[in-house]
Parts: C-alpha cells; sequence; structure tokens
C-alpha cells in the first residue's frame, strides 16, 4: 500500500531528524566536538531501529485487518473491537450499485461483490490516525442492510470514536439513498 509506505519514509525522516538534531545540540550543552559523521550514523540507526519496530507493530496489528478488508471472505470480521447495526431498508430494491457508488466517492472502496450483497471500505489513514474499515451486508431478502464498523489501529479512544462516526455516516447515507 502506497500510503503505509509514505507513513514508513515519514517516520523514518522524522526520527533521523530528531535523534540528529538532539545529539548535536547534547553536544553543544556538554561541548563535546562536533563530528557531523557521528550525528549521522546515530541518527540513522535511531531511525532504522525506529522505522523497523514501527513497520513490525504493523504487520502483527494492522495487517489482519488490511488484509480482511481486501480479502473476498464475506464471514464476519473476528475482531473484537467492532461495532455493529443493522439498518432496515425500505422501498422495492436495494440499490446496491447506487450504494457502492457513493462509498466509493466517500471513503476507500477495498472490496465488492453484488452476488454475494457486500461492500468492504475504509476511511483514508494518515500519520496521524490509521482510520477504520467498514463492512455492509446488503439482505435483498429481509430489505435489510448489516453495517460493521471497526477501527484499523484497534482498541483506541479515537479508533473507538472513529468506527462509531463511520457506523453514524452509514446510516444517514442509507437512509438518504433507499
Amino acid at each position: 500500500m502506497k500510503t503505509i509506505r509514505k507513513i514508513l519514509f515519514l517516520s523514518f525522516i522524522i526520527t533521523f531528524a530528531i535523534f540528529t538534531a538532539g545529539y548535536f545540540v547534547y553536544s553543544l550543552i556538554y561541548g563535546r566536538a562536533i563530528d557531523w559523521c557521528n550525528f549521522l550514523s546515530i541518527g540513522l540507526g535511531a531511525s532504522i531501529s525506529y522505522t523497523f519496530v514501527y513497520f513490525m507493530g504493523y504487520k502483527v496489528t494492522l495487517k489482519p485487518k488490511f488484509a480482511y478488508l481486501e480479502s473476498d471472505v464475506v464471514d464476519d470480521p473476528i475482531f473484537g473491537d467492532r461495532h455493529e447495526m443493522v439498518v432496515a431498508i425500505e422501498g422495492e430494491s436495494t440499490r446496491f450499485i447506487k450504494i457502492k457508488e457513493v462509498i466509493k466517492g466517500k471513503w476507500i472502496l477495498t472490496y465488492f461483490d453484488e452476488d454475494k450483497g457486500i461492500i468492504k471500505f475504509r476511511t483514508k489513514i494518515s500519520f496521524a490516525s490509521w482510520g477504520a474499515g467498514g463492512v455492509l451486508k446488503i439482505d435483498a431478502d429481509n430489505k435489510q442492510v448489516r453495517v460493521i464498523a471497526y477501527p484499523i489501529a484497534g482498541y483506541t479512544q479515537k479508533g473507538d470514536r472513529l468506527s462509531k462516526q463511520l457506523l453514524t455516516d452509514i446510516e444517514v447515507l442509507l437512509k438518504n439513498i433507499v
């Protein structure tokens, strides 16, 4: 994912700048000789270490959630920090394609299957937030949509708030479309 590479690169650059500047200030305060090679090697070592730890954290905690969103698995996500709701649909049809187009315009569509009645999507991620993921399961026979939302980062207050907000946004969207 291009966004994750950007975030890892930014974390590398920021860590490099902080450690290099910090070591430079430390040398100035304590009257040590200024050795640029030493500053750069410490900054490089610290930024590589930090980015590696950050990446491993991503692989262990975040990758399964991204993998579920991009897969064709129709089972409910097994993540413990998810929120669910069922929205009744009024009218003669579910307008599946229209729902998909609106979601695609507002969020990032990661998986879509009209035959199975499933839409998977996520919010945009940034350096400050990993966002939230969502799954819509449309049951045309019972005229209802089951919405599942979960934070990508998991078990954080901000992530919990994002997933609840995603549920609310989807509920409003579904009531306005259908």
